[in-house]
């Protein structure tokens, strides 16, 4: 419980900005202050309290809680989201921190709506999803001013217990979110890891989806339930520098594995970092690294410095023996059976859309997906795929190689060697623009060859559609190379 506290507190004050951990609050921002509107009402009834109502500023709608406290509205928006609908365009960053940069688009966009703050305007109420808001009344602006001291974090966490987190971000701020919870499962769980798998979901809606549709896909995703598989070590490395005094002292474990696969071309891999000390740097950790062997090529476990035989914890029979041996005498070649961690996310631009969330058993697999839920280390992959799409090629290149892969995934074979060339080929004729440093694999310090063999592998397995989707569909982010 104190991991996901350590993320985003559950606290009731959780809005003042000194309760929300320095990391977090360095991604999500800081937003505010809020605008309190008030002025003479028409209507043949007063406002709830802390009810939703909409303001119509120049055919936008505003939503607004009536606060009786205050005898005014409290605007609930994202001023610097309005501003956009509104026409405006966001003052770029230039040698600004962050959190600088996010202090001046605030400002900028509360001065704005601020001039839409005049005269009448109307007040609608909303009735439901999918139905129009009904006509509550109207407003003559007074005077509009800001709260003090309501500056307020971007987020509402729901939950954090020991077994699940939920929370409601900004969109553009989730995969940060899930990278920064990555890196400390990585740095607290990474000894058990194996065993203790992560099991991410992120679900990106319309800002007015209703609560219980967003849940509900929530739910779905928390059916997820993986067991054990057998992966391949493929090479083990120690004495591997490492900026952080938690991994001073590991052993580097680089693991394969063809299960629950959708090509044959193509094998999962992973990478193990095992921390092998205790908390205090020095003592060897002779208690938490262990790992279920399955088979081996080399030395018979019973002869290895570190290992037992025991019950596997996941047979309910209690009839299936293992053999459990220290991460230190593991060898190439070795078979073990791992429990990987997985993000997995969805675009609810229907409610509907929810209902295709579901897991084939036992698997980390979906039912109408190819690729997803990834293995949670591949949201770096994600990131990699768009910032070389953004930076090489035009807005209507990239769609253009998402839909011809699309298309032929659906036509074809997705196991078929030809579907892979097809992938190749797309990726290699597109016409690549160099940056600064020059072309993608340029930048890499890798041949092209190895280039297009790596991004054929993205191509195959779903991952450069699916970043393309995540950041162009659905985070509506555009390449800089411009183009329509």
């Amino acid at each position: 419980r104190q991991f996901w506290q350590d993320i985003l507190p559950t606290t009731e004050d959780i809005l003042p900005k000194k309760d929300i951990p320095s990391e977090t609050k360095d991604i999500l921002g800081i937003m505010g202050p809020r605008l309190l509107i008030t002025g003479s009402i028409s209507s043949g009834e007063t406002p709830d309290p802390y009810h939703a109502y909409e303001l119509l500023i120049n055919g936008t709608k505003l939503s607004v809680v009536w606060d009786e406290s205050r005898n005014g509205f409290i605007v609930i928006e994202n001023a610097a989201y309005i501003t956009q609908v509104l026409g405006h365009k966001i003052p770029e960053r230039k040698k600004e921190t962050i959190q600088q940069y996010q202090k001046k688009v605030n400002t900028w966009a509360l001065s704005k709506i601020k001039e839409y703050m005049k005269g009448e305007l109307h007040i609608e109420e909303p009735v439901g999803y999918g139905a129009p808001d009904k006509e509550w009344g109207t407003i003559i602006v007074t005077d509009v001013k800001e709260i003090p001291d309501s500056e307020y974090i971007p987020a509402i966490p729901i939950l954090a217990e020991p077994s699940t987190f939920i929370a409601l971000v900004p969109a553009d701020k989730a995969l940060n979110i899930v990278k920064l919870i990555r890196e400390k499962y990585n740095t607290e769980m990474g000894k058990v890891k194996n065993r203790l798998p992560l099991h991410m979901g992120i679900i990106f809606t319309h800002r007015h989806t209703p609560l219980r549709i967003i849940m509900d896909a929530g739910q779905r995703m928390l059916q997820l339930h993986v067991n054990p598989e057998p992966w391949k070590v493929t090479t083990i490395q120690s004495g591997i520098p490492h900026t952080s005094p938690h991994f001073r002292k590991m052993v580097q474990v680089h693991l394969e594995t063809n299960a629950n696969t959708t090509t044959n071309a193509h094998t999962k891999t992973l990478q193990w970092n095992i921390p092998l000390k205790m908390g205090d740097g020095t003592t060897d950790d002779n208690w938490y690294p262990y790992v279920f062997l399955k088979s081996w090529t080399g030395t018979p476990p019973e002869e290895r410095t570190r290992s037992l035989k025991t019950v596997a914890p996941w047979d309910t029979h209690l009839t299936q023996f293992v053999w459990l041996i220290h991460v230190s005498d593991l060898e190439r070649g070795d078979t073990i059976y791992f429990t990987p961690s997985t993000l997995d996310f969805e675009w609810l631009d229907t409610s509907s859309r929810r209902f295709e969330i579901a897991y084939k058993k036992g698997t980390h697999t979906r039912v109408n997906s190819i690729s997803r839920p990834y293995l949670l280390d591949t949201v770096e992959h994600l990131e990699e795929i768009w910032n070389t799409l953004k930076t090489s090629l035009k807005n209507s290149q990239i769609y253009t190689i998402r839909e011809l892969i699309e298309r032929k995934k659906k036509e074809w074979n997705c196991k078929d060697k030809t579907f892979e060339q097809f992938c190749r080929n797309t990726i290699a004729v597109s016409e690549w623009v160099p940056d600064a440093e020059g072309y993608p694999w340029e930048k890499e310090k890798i041949s092209k060859r190895e280039w297009l063999s790596k991004w054929t592998h993205y191509a195959v397995t779903g991952l450069l559609c699916d970043a393309i989707e995540l950041h162009m569909q659905i985070m509506k982010e555009k390449s800089q190379a411009g183009g329509d």
